[in-house]
C-alpha cells in the first residue's frame, strides 16, 4: 500500500520534483498560528485492506494519500483556519479547513497513441483494464464524422470480477476511425448516477494504436473536509482518525518533496501508469458532454467470455508481453486484496495449462507467487498465503519445473532460489498455524531429498528451517541448520532473541553452534 511515510512513500516516487510544494500548489509565505500549528505533524490509520495517512506541513500545505484495494490515490492543496457556528450554544468553534489542488491537464480518460506498423491501414483501441476497472459504467463509440453519436455501447457487463491487462477493440479502417467518444456515468445534483459524463477525442492519424485508460483520482469530486481535535483526538468531518505523529523535520521535507514528485507523475507528460512518453502521444480532448443514462443501449463490448487471446498481437514475442502484463494486473490486484487472489489463481493456472509460452514466464510465475505468500504472511493472513502456496505446489509447480530446467543456467538459478524463496515464506506460515501438511509439502515437493543444507544460498530459508527443527525437537537437524545459517551471515542476536530456540538458550551444543 502507498504511505506518505519516508521510506514507505518511496515506492510511489517514480520521478523527483524539483522542488519541495506539491505539485498544483503555489508556493506563499504564510503565518501559522498557535491554534494552526497544533494541528502540523502526520496521522496515518488503517486495516489490512485500506491505509491512509495525512501530513499537515508548516506551510499551510497537505498531503494525502488513500489506498483501499486496487485504488490508490495521491491529493494534495491548502489548509487554513476556519470558524464553524456552534448549534447548540452561542459562538463559534475553531476548526481547519483541508482543500484539494490539482495539477492542471490531467484528462480523466488519457488516450495514448503509438504507432506499430502492423495494422495495414487498421486502427487498434486497447483499453486498460486495469484502470478501467475503477470506473463506473463505462461507454463508449466511435466514429468517421464530427457528428455527436446518438446511442453509446457499455464497454464492460455488470458480471467482470476478472479484469485482463488489455481488452482489445476490434480493428476497424483508420479512415472510420477519426473521433473517439469515452465516458462514465456521474451522480447529478440528487447524487443518483443518471448523467453520462463523456470526452470526445479527434484521433491522430500518424497514430495506429490508441491504448485507453481511466484516472480514478480526476474522476471524483476534489477533497473539501475539515478537521478538529477532541481531547486529543483528530477528527475528519466527524470521523476518527487518531493522535498525531510528531516528525523530524528531515521526515516531514522527504514526505513533501515525495508527495510533490507523485502527483507531478499525473501531469501531462506521463500517461496513466505514470511512465514517461517519448515523445509524449497523448490525444488532446475536443469537447464534454453529459447525456441522460437512457443513451447507452445495447450489449456491452466485452463480458465474462472475453478472449484476449484473440485479439492478441502476431508475434510469439508480443503476445507473451500482453500475458505478462495480465498477470502483472493479476498479482497487483491480489497483494492489494486478498480477496481478489482467485483471479491470479486461475489466471496461471490457464497459463501452465493452456500455453506453449510457459519458460518465457516462468521468473514472474514463481516471483509472483513468492511475493503473495510473503506479503499475506507478513500481514498476519495464514490462511490467504496458505491456500495460494497449496495451488502453487499441486497445480503449479510440477508443471512449472518441466520448464525451469530448460532455462539457461543463469535464469534456471534465479527460478530455482525464487522457489525456495516460496518455501521459506511457506515454513513460516505453517509454523506460525502448525499446518503439518504444509510442511511436510514443502519437504516432499520442493526442498526434496536432494536439498543440500550445506550449499544452498538462501540464509533466510536456512534459517527458517532451523526454527522448524527446533520447535519441532530434531536436535541434530537444527544444529545443523543453525551453523549454516550463521555461516551465510544470521547474527548471534537472531537466535538468542527467538523464542522458537527458547528450549537450547542453555544448550552447550546450540551455543556453540550459534557462535
Amino acid at each position: 500500500m502507498r504511505l506518505l511515510g519516508f521510506g514507505l512513500f518511496a515506492v510511489i516516487c517514480l520521478a523527483r520534483a524539483q522542488n519541495t510544494v506539491p505539485a498544483g500548489v503555489q508556493a506563499v509565505a504564510v503565518t501559522v498560528t498557535p491554534f494552526e500549528s497544533s494541528f502540523v505533524g502526520a496521522y496515518r490509520q488503517g486495516s489490512v485492506d485500506v491505509a491512509s495517512e495525512l501530513v499537515l506541513f508548516e506551510d499551510k500545505t497537505f498531503c494525502y494519500s488513500v489506498a483501499a484495494g486496487a485504488l490508490d490515490q495521491i491529493m494534495t492543496g491548502r489548509w487554513n483556519e476556519t470558524l464553524v457556528p456552534v448549534a447548540k450554544a452561542p459562538g463559534v468553534m475553531k476548526r481547519i479547513s483541508i482543500v484539494e489542488v490539482r495539477p492542471p491537464n490531467v484528462p480523466t480518460y488519457p488516450v495514448v497513441g503509438s504507432m506499430l506498423k502492423r495494422l495495414n491501414g487498421k486502427t487498434e483501441i486497447v483499453f486498460d483494464g486495469r484502470t478501467l476497472s475503477e470506473a463506473y459504467a463505462p461507454v463508449f463509440a466511435i466514429s468517421n464524422v464530427d457528428t455527436l453519436p446518438t446511442t453509446f455501447k457499455p464497454l464492460f457487463s455488470d458480471s467482470m470480477n476478472s479484469w485482463a491487462a488489455s481488452y482489445f477493440y476490434p480493428q476497424i479502417p483508420t479512415e472510420q476511425a477519426k473521433y473517439l467518444y469515452i465516458g462514465d456515468m456521474r451522480a447529478d445534483a440528487n447524487g443518483q448516477r443518471n448523467m453520462l459524463h463523456v470526452v470526445q477525442y479527434k484521433l491522430d492519424p500518424k497514430f495506429d494504436t490508441f491504448r485507453v485508460y481511466f484516472d480514478m483520482a480526476t474522476a471524483t469530486p476534489p477533497l473539501n473536509v475539515s478537521l478538529n481535535f477532541e481531547d486529543g483526538v483528530l477528527f475528519m468531518n466527524k470521523s476518527r482518525w487518531g493522535v498525531k505523529k510528531v516528525q523530524t523535520q528531515k521526515w516531514m521535507t522527504d514526505a513533501k518533496a515525495n508527495c510533490a514528485a507523485a502527483v507531478s507523475n499525473r501531469s501531462s507528460d506521463t500517461d496513466a501508469d505514470g511512465k514517461k512518453q517519448t515523445p509524449l502521444n497523448l490525444a488532446i480532448p475536443v469537447k464534454t458532454y453529459q447525456f441522460d443514462k437512457k443513451v447507452m443501449v445495447g450489449q456491452p463490448i466485452f463480458d465474462k467470455t472475453y478472449d484476449s487471446a484473440k485479439y492478441a498481437y502476431d508475434s510469439d514475442e508480443e503476445a507473451a508481453k500482453q500475458e505478462k502484463d495480465a498477470l502483472t494486473a493479476a498479482f497487483e490486484k491480489a497483494k492489494s486484496d486478498a480477496t481478489q487472489a482467485d483471479s491470479f489463481l486461475v489466471l496461471t493456472k490457464k497459463i501452465i495449462d493452456n500455453n506453449a509460452r510457459i519458460k518465457k514466464h516462468a521468473l514472474q510465475l514463481v516471483d509472483a507467487y513468492a511475493q503473495l505468500i510473503n506479503t499475506m504472511s507478513g500481514r498476519g493472513d495464514f490462511k490467504s498465503s496458505t491456500k495460494v502456496f497449496f495451488h502453487f505446489v499441486l497445480q503449479i509447480l510440477p508443471t512449472l519445473l518441466t520448464q525451469v530446467d530448460n532455462l539457461e543456467q543463469e535464469e534456471k538459478e534465479q527460478a530455482l532460489y525464487r522457489i525456495s524463496v516460496i518455501a521459506s515464506q511457506s515454513l513460516t506460515a505453517a509454523i506460525a498455524t502448525k499446518n503439518t501438511a504444509m510442511s511436510q509439502l514443502i519437504f516432499e515437493k520442493i526442498l526434496t531429498p536432494k536439498f543440500d543444507i550445506t550449499t544452498h544460498k538462501n540464509a533466510t530459508l536456512i534459517y527458517n528451517l532451523a526454527c522448524f527443527y527446533a520447535i519441532n525437537h530434531k536436535k541434530t537437524e537444527m544444529l545443523e541448520a543453525v551453523k549454516q545459517a550463521r555461516k551465510r551471515g544470521k547474527p548471534v542476536k537472531q537466535f538468542m532473541d527467538d523464542t522458537d530456540f527458547k528450549d537450547y538458550l542453555k544448550d552447550e551444543e546450540f551455543l556453540s553452534a550459534v557462535k
